[in-house]
């Protein structure tokens, strides 16, 4: 909605967060008019066949709603769901109720992640590139359990922020993914788009 329809967008919002005749709605209904003018948009954290996405392609779907061309890049396979069910045999009481949310439909789990571009020009020459150096390792370093000052901050995020975090098996690693678009609007008649997702640890 707040890409292709202003009207539809504010009869989301809640009144509460966004009171009528706020400035934070007027910020928000003029965020959302602007994406409806975007070209190009790049997006972080997209998921293809995952449950919490309902096992979609987060960004065919968005580019066939936008009558967009897109590019998708995966940076990751996520094993957690498969790693756990797995695991839950001999699993903690907390690993278990955490297993049982995370249990996936096999058929149609793919376990993707990634980044991708959303473009109204044809994109050209999609390409992933990994970075030389990878900062975390989120295969071997989850597997083999974490630290006791991991443990520290995981039980204070919980404490803090009533936040559960569990581990995250995955594998793969940090990209760039990279396209061209080819026009003769622009003056050198070709762009080059680049998305990326830095690590966070």
């Amino acid at each position: 909605a707040a890409f292709t329809s202003g009207e539809k967008f504010e009869a989301l919002l809640d009144e509460k967060e966004f009171p009528p005749n706020s400035q934070k709605r007027q910020e928000i209904l003029e965020q959302a008019a602007a994406l409806r003018t975007a070209d190009i948009i790049v997006l972080n954290e997209v998921d293809w066949g995952m449950k919490r996405s309902k096992y979609r392609n987060v960004a065919a779907d968005l580019a066939a709603k936008l009558n967009m061309n897109y590019a998708f890049g995966v940076q990751f396979v996520e094993l957690t769901p498969v790693y756990l069910s797995k695991k839950a045999e001999t699993a903690s009481a907390e690993e278990k109720e955490t297993a049982e949310l995370l249990k996936i439909d096999a058929e149609r789990y793919k376990g993707l992640h990634g980044m991708a571009i959303l473009s109204r020009f044809p994109l050209e020459n999609v390409r992933l590139v990994p970075f030389k150096n990878q900062p975390y390792d989120w295969y071997k370093e989850e597997l083999k359990g974490v630290s006791a000052v991991e443990k520290g901050k995981r039980k204070l995020a919980q404490i803090a922020f009533s936040e559960n975090v569990s581990t995250e098996v995955r594998r793969g690693g940090r990209t760039t993914l990279l396209a061209d678009i080819v026009d003769s609007r622009f003056p050198s008649g070709r762009v080059s788009i680049a998305a990326t997702h830095l690590e966070n640890r």
